[in-house]
């Protein structure tokens, strides 16, 4: 595993004037980050990667590259404390955010929280506890985790949305989990 301050994008193509999207968690495209990279690479925009498996990261980077797609892959790893400092104390990421949208929502700069509160039918869960995850992700039924695909989605409309009514902090759960 790289160490934290060895990780960069010394290597992107990303244009300072052109839209990019800074995707923290891509891990491979069939999960949320990767789904999620993959939509917004989709249009147009130039997708920073960013997760704590290079070979992942590097996976989705390439499905975009492949798909006509510009995408760079920036290792970092949110569950180690020196890693995710780099980029934001991970107990201060609401706080952050807040911070974040006052500071650059006057520039036309849309920040927003976005908290996943259920089991995401992933390759993560899938492949989890040599086949008892899929059997899980299965006994759950359709509605019973998170479609990659439909959170992409729902990331994307946070990103279209008009400015006159600019969403800061959203939570998504499947239908059937309980709160």
């Amino acid at each position: 595993m790289r160490k934290p301050n060895e990780r960069s994008i010394k290597a992107s193509t990303a244009e300072p004037s052109k839209p990019c999207a800074v995707i923290i968690g891509a891990g491979t495209p069939q999960g949320i980050g990767g789904a999620v990279c993959a939509h917004f690479a989709a249009a147009g925009m130039h997708v920073y990667a960013a997760g704590r498996s290079i070979d992942k990261v590097q996976e989705t980077t390439s499905s975009i590259i492949e798909n006509g797609g510009k995408a760079s892959a920036v290792v970092v790893d949110a569950t180690e404390p020196t890693s995710i400092h780099e980029l934001f104390e991970k107990a201060g990421l609401r706080t952050h955010a807040q911070a974040m949208a006052r500071e650059f929502q006057p520039k036309g700069i849309h920040v927003a929280h976005v908290v996943i509160d259920g089991l995401v039918a992933g390759d993560r869960a899938s492949e989890f506890g040599y086949g008892l995850g899929k059997a899980y992700l299965l006994s759950r039924g359709e509605e019973g985790s998170l479609d990659p695909a439909a959170v992409a989605e729902t990331y994307w409309q946070l990103h279209v949305q008009p400015r006159t009514a600019w969403t800061h902090e959203l939570e998504l759960r499947p239908f059937k989990e309980k709160f």
